[in-house]
């Protein structure tokens, strides 16, 4: 029988491109820096590479699919001529109030590609800037990653505390290929930060000064400038002060579900 293979769902806007809203026209396409490499890299550790896309401006009447699909045919092109291929765009025209089947968070389109592509979704990934992104994912089997760019910052509070978050592609796909088993290297990465901490290999709390920069932890825009000039991947702790007992009462009060696994 012939062996399942990983795949790598992408949400399109706020993850491969910046989102302005409606793109009609091939000249409205901003690639993000990291995008081609990103992708690159995917495709050279073997993963297949497949967009999902809810286009809801198609039902309010402001795009047609016709306009979607051409749009796709120029990205197609110009991504084949970096030596990158999208398997399939998948494409939801339909309304958040149209109780469609296609439309995230449902999983549809990925169940899809896996059936028609032999995907093993244990090992997948889905990733994106929105919590619908994620969610698919996780409904399929799948690794939601949530990316900061686009919308996410915006949305950061509507994430469920246990997904991963990154500050754009490139940092995803970093984590990717160093965890590239989907919901199982996430258990093994939850697994090694427990055990560092146990094994007193890590200080989570409190004494560390950034570079001058604000080590506000409630700030996302903030935590994001903290980990870049640190050169460090987002999945890594955060070590910040604490100066009163207020912050230390709001920490406790914010502290994510996903971090009583580590005790």
């Amino acid at each position: 029988m012939k062996e399942s293979s990983p795949a790598v769902f992408l949400d399109r806007d706020g993850t491969l491109i910046e989102d302005i809203g409606a793109v009609t026209d091939e000249a409205q396409i901003e690639l993000y820096e990291w995008t081609i490499d990103a992708l690159r890299r995917l495709r050279e550790a073997g993963f297949k590479l497949f967009v999902v896309s809810n286009q809801d401006k198609v039902a309010g009447g402001e795009l047609t699919m016709a306009e979607v699909e051409r749009i796709h045919r120029w990205l197609d092109e110009f991504f084949c001529q970096h030596g990158i291929e999208i398997t399939r765009w998948y494409v939801c025209p339909h309304g958040p109030g149209a109780g469609c089947q296609c439309r995230k968070p449902s999983p549809f389109f990925l169940h899809q590609a896996a059936e028609e592509f032999h995907l093993d979704l244990s090992r997948s990934f889905m990733i994106g800037d929105h919590a619908a992104d994620v969610r698919a994912g996780r409904a399929a089997g799948a690794c939601g990653l949530y990316l900061l760019t686009g919308h996410g910052i915006r949305h950061l509070t509507s994430v469920p505390d246990d997904f991963l978050v990154f500050r754009h592609l490139g940092d995803a796909v970093d984590w990717i290929l160093k965890y590239p088993r989907g919901m199982v290297s996430l258990q093994q990465a939850i697994a090694e930060a427990a055990a560092c901490i146990r094994n007193g290999k890590l200080v989570v709390f409190p004494t560390e000064t950034v570079y001058g920069l604000g080590a506000d932890a409630f700030n996302a825009t903030a935590v994001a400038d903290i980990f870049a000039a640190k050169q460090r991947p987002l999945a890594d702790p955060l070590i910040v002060h604490i100066a009163d007992r207020a912050q230390l009462d709001d920490l406790v009060q914010a502290l994510p579900a996903v971090a009583e696994r580590l005790c």
